[in-house]
């Protein structure tokens, strides 16, 4: 079972520039150069953050399997082993700029395109609900050791992140960031209407749908 519970990060242009992250320089005079340096302020930016329950279920089944007399047999062992964990773990959705630069911008007199790195995601932090960890155990079974406990809880990590691509994770990391992106054009004399921001993954699908969803998202 997952719960999920988001928490959109707008980070305002006012923040984007005013916090401590590194790579700061002194601005120049070159426009284009500017905009490279306000936009990688912060190396990565954090769009989305999901707070994620999931209680991860495991029934460890004994079989015995084998033959006799070229005849194959196989039966389960009666009593069962079951473990139940509960998971805490916060998602985040971000943007790494590591790698941005001039040829992610192109200006044409009064508009201005910017090619961004699509989305990633990233588990920050995990955490066991001890308190709630539930095992059942048949009379002929042992006790679930630490070391089993550890790899069930790496399996449970590994379906948590898997499960993120069925939710709007990215699609949200997306639209954050255009949203912040865009003060920082806007900032520097630019007009909405003349403003494009794709993102790389969606150019190699279909840029021009992507061109239309954004136009859509500022004319709203």
């Amino acid at each position: 079972m997952i719960r999920f519970t988001h928490n959109i990060l707008l980070i305002t242009l006012s923040f984007f520039l005013l916090t401590g992250c590194s790579n700061q320089e002194k601005e120049t005079q070159d426009p284009e150069k500017n905009l490279i340096l306000a936009i990688t302020k912060c190396s990565k930016l954090y769009t989305v953050q999901y707070n994620v329950h999931k209680v991860v279920t495991f029934d460890d089944i004994v079989s015995i399997k084998g033959s006799i007399f070229s005849e194959k047999f196989s039966f389960t062992i009666p009593g069962d082993r079951k473990i139940a964990i509960p998971i805490d773990a916060t998602i985040k959705g971000f943007i790494d700029f590591s790698n941005f630069n001039e040829q992610n911008i192109t200006m044409n007199g009064e508009e201005i395109t910017i090619t961004l790195p699509d989305p990633q995601i990233v588990m920050t932090s995990s955490k066991i609900d001890h308190a709630g960890m539930k095992e059942y155990l048949s009379w002929n079974r042992t006790k679930f050791d630490e070391k089993e406990k550890e790899d069930y809880l790496k399996q449970g990590i590994a379906s948590i992140l898997s499960n993120m691509k069925n939710t709007d994770i990215i699609e949200r990391s997306r639209i954050n960031a255009f949203n912040t992106i865009q003060p920082i054009l806007l900032a520097a004399g630019y007009k909405t209407e003349n403003i494009h921001i794709y993102f790389r993954n969606e150019i190699e699908k279909n840029a021009h749908q992507d061109e239309l969803f954004f136009n859509l998202i500022t004319h709203n």
